[in-house]
Order: structure tokens, then sequence, then C-alpha cells
């Protein structure tokens, strides 16, 4: 065709509808004209016009605007008509296949430098002008960032390669959209891809939610005591992880003798502690012997992380200091004041927050001091009347106060029956619940070796159980 036109086909570039624009910009009147006749005769040739070819429609639906803005229109069977002023005499008809132009429709190329032909392409061709493609970008950013930024938030793996997936879908459909021109029909599939990447996150994060409420294991009712083989009695099921994770998280633990060493801590102890961490909380340790103190203080910081994998490993690194805090805190005084450390954690959630406590129950020294004749025995009402000073003084209100494995003993602790087990949870319970606390008790057994320390603790006496020497009488 270029041939034919009188024009060098070597000296043009690119798609062939990229190459033919680029000859109606050069070439003189005459030669674009033939270049126009060879062309719509191969398209009729074709059966562009009565839609016998395999052209799509909308190519020569822009093949009739580019004509149409050139001055002359195609007719129905892809012949030239030219529009003509009102004012203007009435030129001769074409003859059959035969180009007649508007004077001056074909302009020299010095004053079409700046344009793009959409003889084949329509819209399509050439690149989108600069305001357009900001104006895009600018959209399809609002349009994916929110989904984005959601999907970051969440846990779920399964919810971070689906909406992955979906976002990077809407990304290329938007882009290759907004390059191509497509229209708005488009801009809706891209819509519906973010919408969807958007409620697969939320759904990844209420599915990390619940995972992590429902994580807590079913605990033992009738766990064993560890001297003397008893069960206990049952209790209702405790919530150590609740839905509402605490501002700050206080774990009180006895270093002391007669109680086993806080080695492997209970498994439901884990869920709230991850918890906490993932809620920012400030967390500490207090080691209770003769003198309790803070010996572990720490806040973790998450907003800083941008990646979920940047999140998981802090606070797992978190979770392993606070663990790896209580494992090597050891006693440096003669006693057990479990009544101080109490108040030292009590201070330190101020007033909001939860307290944790893993010991034996069974303190020599401070306010309340079990090794007194009658303490095993003694009414948990009165007790906590006769103290009840003392307790105003915790400020334990809008306070969870957890209560784990009371009653576990070690040597030369002599080890409690089980009703004496149960005295010493219900007496703590009725002590903190006075105070003002939420108390949940965990009854989870711990059996593992007492402490290794050279510091000594009373033991409580443990009266031993009265037994009947009188006969029944003989039937």
């Amino acid at each position: 065709m270029l041939l034919s036109a009188g024009l060098d086909p070597a000296e043009f570039k690119g798609a062939k509808h990229a190459r033919l624009a680029d000859a109606l910009r050069g070439a003189s009147p005459q030669q674009a004209a033939k270049l126009v006749d060879d062309l719509l005769q191969t398209l009729r040739d074709a059966g562009a016009f009565n839609g016998e070819a395999e052209i799509p429609p909308q190519r020569v639906k822009y093949l009739r605007e580019s004509f149409e803005r050139a001055g002359v229109s195609l007719n129905t069977h892809g012949r030239l008509e030219i529009q003509v002023p009102s004012s203007a005499s009435a030129p001769a008809p074409p003859s059959e296949g035969a180009v007649a132009l508007r004077p001056g429709s074909i302009r020299p190329a010095s004053q079409r430098s700046t344009e793009k032909s959409s003889l084949l392409a329509g819209p399509n061709a050439g690149h989108l002008p600069v305001t357009e493609s900001l104006a895009g970008v600018a959209t399809l950013a609002a349009i994916i960032g929110f989904p984005y930024v959601v999907i970051q938030s969440t846990d779920a793996l399964w919810a971070q390669i689906i909406g992955s997936v979906l976002v990077v879908g809407a990304v290329l459909l938007g882009a290759v959209t907004i390059w191509r021109r497509w229209p708005l029909r488009v801009w809706a599939i891209v819509v519906c891809l973010a919408i969807a990447a958007w409620a697969v996150a939320i759904a990844g994060n209420s599915s990390s939610s619940t995972g992590s409420t429902n994580a807590s294991p079913t605990r033992s009712s009738a766990p064993t005591a560890p001297a003397s083989s008893s069960s206990k009695t049952s209790a209702p099921s405790p919530q150590l992880c609740p839905s509402n994770p605490p501002r700050s998280l206080a774990l009180v633990v006895g270093v002391h003798q007669n109680q086993p060493a806080p080695t492997n801590l209970p498994e439901e102890l884990s869920c709230l502690l991850s918890s906490a961490i993932a809620n920012e909380a400030d967390i500490a340790v207090v080691a209770v012997d003769g003198s309790p103190k803070i010996v572990k203080h720490l806040h973790v910081s998450l907003a800083d992380i941008k990646s979920n994998d940047g999140r998981r490993q802090r606070k797992a690194a978190a979770a392993q200091e606070i663990v790896q805090g209580i494992r090597e805190a050891d006693a440096d005084s003669d006693g057990s004041d479990l009544f101080a450390g109490v108040k030292l954690a009590a201070d330190f959630v101020g007033g909001s927050g939860t307290i944790v406590i893993i010991d034996s129950g069974l303190p020599d020294t401070g306010v309340i001091d079990m090794t007194r004749p009658g303490m095993l025995t003694a009414n948990a009402q009165q007790l906590a009347l006769s103290v009840r000073a003392d307790l105003t003084a915790l400020h334990l209100e809008d306070i969870q106060v957890d209560l784990i494995s009371f009653g576990y003993t070690s040597s030369p602790q002599p080890p409690l029956s089980p009703g004496q087990s149960d005295a010493v949870v219900n007496l703590w319970r009725e002590v903190f619940t006075s105070a003002g606390a939420t108390v949940v008790v965990d009854r989870s057994p711990r059996t593992d070796e007492p402490p290794d320390t050279a510091f000594t603790t009373r033991p409580v006496p443990v009266p031993m159980p009265r037994l009947s020497t009188s006969v029944p009488p003989s039937r």
C-alpha cells in the first residue's frame, strides 16, 4: 500500500496503524488520497462494512469518526461522502471507489506534529495525556489503597494470599484500563475486585480474632495433687484469654520454697500473654519471696512494623522474653509475702488491667500469714473483714485477678488434701473479691521441682484428718 502511493515502507516503523498514521502525516495530498483509497478498497473487499470480516465493529466505528474529523464521512458501503458547507456549490460526485477530500483536510505534517492518528485504533492509539494518566492513577490508588491496608493488618494466611491475588488483579486491570482507555464498565470490574479483597481481609481479621479468643484449651476440672494423688473438686472454667485484651498485665510468680518452680507455665497463660502483647500493653513480672520485687518490665510497640511477618516475630520475641524472665527469677530473701507482691502488681496495672498469680497460696509472712494456726480452716469472709483496711489499699476495683494452680506444693511443705486445697483457693478468692476484683480460678496442675534456692520459707502446718474409732453396732 505504501509502495503504491510512492512511499518507502522502510522509513516507517512500529505497528501497522502506527506506520500508516506516520505515512499520512508526512505524505502529500495526492499520496494521502491514494493511501486512503487503497485502505478503503481493502476493507470493502474484506467485508468490513457489512459485518462479514473479522475486524471488530468498534474499529470500523473509530475509522468513521476519524474521517468525520477530516471533513468527510463513510457511507454504509465504506465509500467517502464529502461534507460540503451550505454556502459552497456542490462538487461533482466522486467516481466509484475514488477518494474526494475537502481542500485542506489533509494538513501538512508541520501543522500536525503533535496529533495522533486514530484511523485504525481510534482513541486507543498513542499515549494517554499526562493529566488523564495522573487522574487515573489517583483513582486506582484510592480504590486499591484501603483493601491493601486491611490485608496487611490480618494474620490469617489464607486471607493474605486471596486478598493479595485480588489486589494484584485489580491493579493490573486498572493500569491497562488507564493506558488503553477502556470503558467505564471495566472500571466496575476493578472496583468489584477491590471490594472482594476488602471483604476477604475483614473475614481474615474476624477469623483470627475468633481463633485467638477460643484458643484456650479445655482445663482439667479434676487435677491431680502433686503429693497425695487426690482429685480436687471441680470449678467453673476460667477465662484467661478475654475478648478484650488488657491494657496492662502483671504476672505475680512465686519463687520461694514450698511450691513448684515456675518452669512449665500453663498453656492458658500464653493466650493471655499474646493478647496483651498484641494490644501493646505494659507487662511486668513480680517475683514473690520475703521481699517481692518487679524483675521484668516490658512494653512492646508494633506501630512501626508494617508487615505481618515482622509483627509476628516481634510478638513472639516479646512473649519469649517474658517467659524467660519468669523462669530466671529467683529468691533473694527468706519467706513468702504474697500480699505484698499483689500490692506491687496492683500499683503497676494502675486500676485497670489483669493480675495473674502463679503461687501455692501459702505465704508465711505479711498481711495474710498462712502459717498461723487454724488458717486452713478459717472462715474466708471473716478473714477478709479482719483485713478490710489492707484490702482497700490494694485498689483492685476494675481489675481481674487470675489464681493459677493455688494449693499445689513441694517439699518441705507437706501436701494438702483436696479439701484443704479448696480451702486455700476459696480463701484467696474471697479476699480479692472483697477488695473489688473480678477473680478467675485456674486449677491447672503444677508438678515441677521446687525452686533451687538457699532461702527458706516456713511450711504451713497441715492438720491430720480425724479418724473415727467407734464401731457401728452389728445388726
